[in-house]
């Protein structure tokens, strides 16, 4: 079975619309040749037995496991299965495949279980000195838990067996997917014109942002946050056991808490955490004050949490796809020619599938191979309309990040993958720089104050919603710490709660909302949220130097896109000149955000 490049509903105009997933794998035969193949590698493994103590045997096992034919094979053989699922992840033909990769791991581990055992038999030393030497010092980073003296070390036969009891971990992740996007059915709504609708994620923008009377948009709202409510409990349930399982890795490697694992896991500071909430705290007043002005120039008596996103402006017209495509380009261009030759490249492939489905999966996302044979695949849920072109932009800052990193020959496939603490930079920067092209360009002030709002939007939902959905993270995570378990009702309260704290008095916020945590799928990664509010304070400032016209930031910045996940993520940003551990990003964040606000207010009136 491949994916069509077409489908019947969108046709491609200038650009590709729709996925042809055969650049990974012909058909399914050949995807399970491969999954034969890595089980072949997988049983080669033990050639390294008791030979793990001098820098070629542990070169030679590392170019075996983690940075060869094997890593190449397993990152396709996901891929191809995580992106078919995406499309319905119901399809048997994807769930048989996701079953035979989680024993393919299991058999993995097994067979890696000896490698730490090994390895910290040597002594600290000697480690520091192998991973310094001239053939392993590319791989120094990557493996620094082998030189971290904190590293928890566990003999080969506790790792033999974790490795089997580890095979159930991300069960909860794919039940919820089923769940979520198969299973929950959406509502149906009675659409002024008399039809029957599904309510899904497109429908309710096309809803939010159209031409509908008020109390029909109020309505749909109340409507669509519903979707999980019939399942509840089983969300709760769900999610309770993600927790737990990110709870025991944490355990497991002698943290306090999951947050300390996370954070020592992606090599992040305790005090960037502390840090962005702390700024998100102190942009609430002008949030708040946003929230009135907004609520002012809608001239409505009452705001409800839809109305936040939407527009003062009458601007919001529909665009295609296409032209959307043609006006970021032209607003990356401040990026170089280099960049543009990259985004070009993928944009132009099969490997953006574009508009929505009745399965497939909402929202969307960037994925790649950490292969530079074959390019980036972006998933896009695109109705049309003109704010929509930012999310296009974002995912291909995504994708041009990814193709730069695995491009880089100074790279390999262990560190060639950024990390998402740097990943959403890029993304949000072309955010940045697309609504502040569009506003430069702006033909009447109606336009530039649709564009503004653009701005205020985006850093409202990347950094104070989602430091609110940090902050609800920190309480769940919290009641499960403790010994306790999730209760729906209790999660529900602090949902809203929170909701409440965040958005202020002028916000309103329909009944049904207080189930909208049940639909974040972020809240399985084990804090990843924040790193969206960090990359957007960032990703602001960077922004701002490259509208200046600052070549030096603009160099540097690109040359850190090529760095992957080479270095330390705060080490990276001081390459483009932002000390992440300094209170400056953060109190230029709070500035910048009052001066829009003030902006705005001008513009309303």
């Amino acid at each position: 079975m491949a994916v069509k490049k077409t489908s019947k509903e969108h046709k491609a105009g200038k650009y590709p619309v729709k996925w042809d997933l055969t650049d990974i794998y012909k058909d399914e035969n050949a995807w399970n040749k491969d999954y034969d193949r890595a089980i072949e590698i997988i049983n080669t493994f033990d050639q390294f037995k008791g030979k793990l103590n001098n820098v070629r045997s542990i070169n030679a096992l590392i170019k075996a496991v983690d940075d060869g034919e094997f890593s190449i094979i397993l990152n396709k053989l996901f891929i191809y299965a995580e992106l078919g699922s995406s499309l319905d992840p119901s399809e048997k033909l994807y769930l048989n495949m996701i079953a035979k990769l989680n024993r393919l791991q299991v058999l993995a581990r097994t067979h890696t279980a000896f490698i730490d055992a090994e390895l910290f038999a040597n002594s600290q030393e000697k480690r520091v000195k192998f991973f310094n030497s001239p053939s392993l010092k590319k791989y120094a980073y990557s493996f620094r838990r082998f030189t971290d003296p904190e590293t928890v070390i566990y003999s080969e036969e506790t790792n033999t067996a974790l490795a089997k009891v580890r095979s159930v971990f991300g069960q909860s992740d794919q039940i919820y997917s089923i769940l979520l996007d198969a299973d929950t059915v959406k509502p149906t709504i009675k659409m002024p014109d008399g039809s029957e609708k599904t309510l899904n994620d497109s429908l309710f923008d096309e809803i939010k942002y159209g031409d509908y009377k008020r109390s029909f948009k109020i309505k749909a709202e109340n409507l669509y946050y519903s979707s999980t409510k019939q399942s509840i409990h089983t969300f709760t349930a769900l999610l309770n056991s993600k927790l737990l399982e990110y709870f025991a890795e944490a355990q497991l490697e002698k943290k306090e808490s999951t947050l300390a694992l996370a954070l020592k896991s992606n090599d992040i500071e305790k005090e960037i955490f502390d840090k962005i909430i702390e700024t998100a705290r102190k942009m609430l007043p002008d949030f708040h004050r946003f929230c009135e002005i907004h609520k002012k120039g809608l001239k409505i008596d009452k705001q409800y949490y839809f109305d936040v996103s939407g527009y003062v402006s009458k601007y919001n017209a529909k665009i295609s796809y296409d032209d959307a495509v043609d006006e970021i380009k032209k607003a990356l261009a401040v990026m170089g020619d280099d960049y543009i030759k990259v985004f070009s490249e993928i944009i132009e492939s099969p490997h953006v599938d574009v508009y929505s489905d009745k399965k497939k999966r909402e929202g969307g996302f960037m994925t790649s191979c950490s292969n530079p044979d074959i390019l980036p695949y972006i998933l896009l849920n695109y109705s049309g309309y003109a704010k929509e072109a930012s999310t296009v932009a974002h995912e291909m800052g995504h994708a041009v990040y990814g193709y730069l990193s695995e491009h880089n020959p100074s790279n390999n496939m262990t560190n060639n993958n950024p990390s998402i603490f740097t990943h959403e930079i890029a993304s949000t920067n072309n955010e940045f720089l697309y609504y502040s092209y569009m506003m430069q360009h702006a033909a009447t002030k109606d336009e530039k104050l649709f564009y503004l709002e653009n701005i205020l939007t985006l850093i409202n939902g990347t950094v104070i919603r989602q430091i609110m959905y940090t902050e609800f993270e920190q309480y769940i995570y919290g009641i499960v710490e403790s010994g306790n378990a999730l209760d729906a009702d209790i999660l529900c309260d602090k949902w809203m709660e929170l909701n409440k704290e965040y958005y202020g008095s002028s916000v309103t916020f329909s009944e049904n909302m207080r189930y909208r945590w049940a639909a974040i799928p972020h809240f399985y990664y084990g804090y990843y949220v924040y790193k969206y509010a960090t990359s957007a304070t960032y990703s602001a400032i960077i922004s701002r130097h490259i509208l200046s016209g600052d070549k030096k930031v603009t160099d540097n910045y690109k040359k850190m896109l090529t760095k992957g996940s080479s270095e330390k993520p705060s080490e990276l940003l001081k390459e483009v000149g932002i000390n992440v551990l300094d209170a400056k990003p953060y109190k230029d964040m709070v500035r910048y955000y009052k001066d829009l606000v003030d902006t705005y207010a001008e513009l309303i009136g």
